[in-house]
């Protein structure tokens, strides 16, 4: 009896140690060193995704391990329950197996470039690159995609003959800033070819933000001094009131080098600059 008590004491110890050796596995894992972390940090879009991919991982191993300890273990085996726990534990560790992140989830040490927005593969579609950082976009409001129709729609009406309307496609403002503004005007001749996936400053007239909850500092602070410093002429900050579209109109004094606020519109967008507009603001209820 002694001798059986000893050698299920020596199992339970065995097991707690593998354990404590999976838990050091996962923490190693999953614990970027610490000029990582700091990078990590500052770039919450990426740190987010990564933790999500591997908390799904562990949930999905986690919940395997349980039905195979549900249904594989047969009725009467009562007296060898100490060695299928161990055999489960040791099942366990194996099961989370991770496979490695993207090489671009862990961002370079001096960031990413524009040019890099064109080479990593695997990034979600829409990656934007403000300071040097990889920004995701998130699930899109209904707000926001009726309003970037009705805009799109009526901009494309209005546009003289040697501009143009594109949606979603990003503007290399420098070295380390690559956003992507929700609609922009171009000039005709900045369209190069069908392979072509950004805009230089110089071929922008307008660029457009519809905020969104999670954009709310970018569309407001962060892109507008961008676009500015750029030398983007004309910049639109639409926001939702009551279950319609705001327009911000911004023109950029060039002694500054700042957008000036020049105007606020509500129900109906009427201006002359860049060229003639009219936007009945009412209409997003008929999209």
């Amino acid at each position: 009896m002694g001798s059986s008590r000893r050698k299920k004491g020596s199992d339970v110890s065995e097991m707690m140690r593998q354990s404590a050796r999976s838990l050091q596995g996962y923490r190693v894992k999953l614990g970027p060193a610490s000029e990582q972390h700091t990078w990590l940090a500052q770039h919450a879009g990426v740190m987010r995704m990564a933790e999500n991919l591997y908390l799904e991982k562990i949930q999905a191993a986690l919940a395997q391990s349980a039905a195979e300890h549900t249904y594989g273990v047969a009725e009467g085996t009562a007296d060898r329950g100490q060695d299928a726990s161990t055999e489960t534990g040791e099942a366990e560790a194996e099961a989370v197996d991770f496979e490695p992140l993207p090489s671009w989830v862990i961002p370079p040490t001096e960031g990413y470039t524009a040019e890099d927005l064109d080479r990593l593969r695997g990034i979600p579609s829409h990656t934007q690159l403000i300071d040097g950082a990889l920004v995701f976009v998130s699930p899109q409001t209904r707000f926001h995609s009726l309003t970037m129709s009705l805009v799109q729609s009526e901009l494309h009406r209005a546009v003289p003959a040697d501009l143009r309307v594109r949606r979603q496609m990003t503007v290399t403002l420098g070295k380390r800033q690559r956003p992507e503004p929700d609609l922009v005007v171009v000039r005709a001749d900045g369209d190069l070819d069908l392979n072509q996936t950004t805009y230089q400053p110089a071929d922008v007239l307008l660029a457009v933000e519809v905020v969104s909850a999670e954009s709310e500092i970018r569309d407001r602070e962060r892109k507008p001094v961008l676009y500015a410093e750029a030398g983007i002429v004309h910049f639109w900050r639409i926001e939702e009131k009551d279950g319609r579209p705001t327009v911000y109109v911004y023109e950029l004094d060039p002694a500054t080098k700042a957008y000036a606020l020049m105007s606020i519109h509500h129900d109906r967008l009427k201006v002359s600059v860049p060229f003639d507009i009219d936007i009945d603001l009412t209409e997003i209820d008929n999209f």
